[in-house]
């Protein structure tokens, strides 16, 4: 499956969402529910695209886990073995109890990006040199409620407890700020942007907003705009700006959504929906999903990395500033 196809797959679903009435990258995931989807395989959380993907999967299905893995990964783990029969290698249950995925039960496709080196013409010298590219590859896993016999720590709820630690959201920003981040003021005023040039992020005062929630909600969608600065991660749409209303401006607007939805359920709040989910709202996001079907796919990795750069800061202390582990199994 070519990195073309992917897209347009991702997109058909993004867009059947939408046509339905939901924005899923407003609230992709419940942080009630043990936060972002994460890896059976390595306990880590996905990144990218497929927190999107499975969290839509989940809130339509009714999943209340959050971990999901492999038919493999689920069958070795609910105590299956790998058995030869006489239809080849199976994995089969020692005692005869049912294990593993349940069986009728359908998968969830998910993005894996592998690097390649792909042979390229050197447009200054003609000369062949390989070049380095990202190829898409769709797998399908299984959410822990499709299965049986996993240990009850795949499922919080029987637990009591969450699977991420919930972190305070004036805490992320506060170590966001302080680390080479924006500066951020306070004025009496009816909006919440960002400024480039000064590097600063404006907001209304805090007893403007309904909810703590709701200013915490602003405030990361603001810190999501920041990341984009060239002394960050120099994206485009904040470092090239060229006007509102532009495609252009539509990315990125795109990019601090779904930042701050990232950020609401990492820090254990919730809060209602920060854009009105109007007929006209709905339908501009269909018409720009439709025609391009890189939109979502792009735009979910660019967030991810503004999490991860508004994030760092505070790993880095609690890694007591150790270098950051590889921890991602799907981008």
């Amino acid at each position: 499956m070519s990195n073309q196809e992917v897209y347009e797959e991702i997109t058909e679903r993004m867009v059947r969402a939408l046509e339905a009435g939901t924005v899923p990258w407003e609230k992709p995931w419940s942080a009630a529910a043990g936060g972002r989807p994460r890896s059976i395989s390595t306990g880590q959380p996905y990144h990218g695209i497929n927190p999107l993907l499975l969290g839509m999967e989940a809130l339509d299905k009714g999943y209340v886990s959050p971990y999901w893995g492999t038919y493999n990964a689920i069958a070795e783990r609910s105590g299956m073995e790998r058995r030869m029969t006489n239809r080849g290698m199976r994995w089969v249950s020692p005692d005869g109890t049912p294990r593993g995925v349940r069986q009728g039960e359908k998968g969830t496709r998910i993005v894996l990006w592998k690097e390649a080196t792909v042979k390229d013409t050197d447009p200054d010298t003609g000369e062949r040199v390989d070049r380095p590219v990202l190829l898409a590859r769709m797998y399908y896993v299984f959410n822990a409620d499709q299965a049986e016999q996993l240990p009850d720590s795949y499922y919080p709820a029987r637990t009591g407890e969450p699977v991420d630690q919930i972190r305070e959201p004036q805490e992320v920003l506060d170590t966001y700020l302080a680390n080479s981040g924006p500066t951020l003021r306070h004025v009496e005023g009816d909006r919440a942007y960002y400024q480039a040039g000064p590097d600063q992020i404006t907001m209304p005062e805090r007893s403007q907003f309904k909810s703590a929630e709701a200013y915490y909600g602003a405030a990361f969608h603001e810190a999501g705009h920041s990341t984009g600065h060239p002394s960050r991660l120099n994206r485009e749409g904040i470092a090239e700006f060229d006007h509102f209303g532009s495609d252009q401006y539509g990315r990125e607007e795109l990019v601090a959504q779904m930042t701050s939805a990232m950020l609401q359920a990492e820090t254990g709040i919730e809060t209602e929906a920060e854009f009105e989910r109007s007929a006209a709202y709905l339908q501009n996001w269909l018409t720009a999903v439709k025609g391009d079907v890189s939109l979502v796919p792009q735009a979910a990795a660019q967030a991810q990395r503004a999490v991860d750069r508004i994030r760092e800061p505070q790993r880095q202390a609690e890694r007591g500033g150790k270098a950051p582990e590889a921890d991602r199994e799907a981008a």
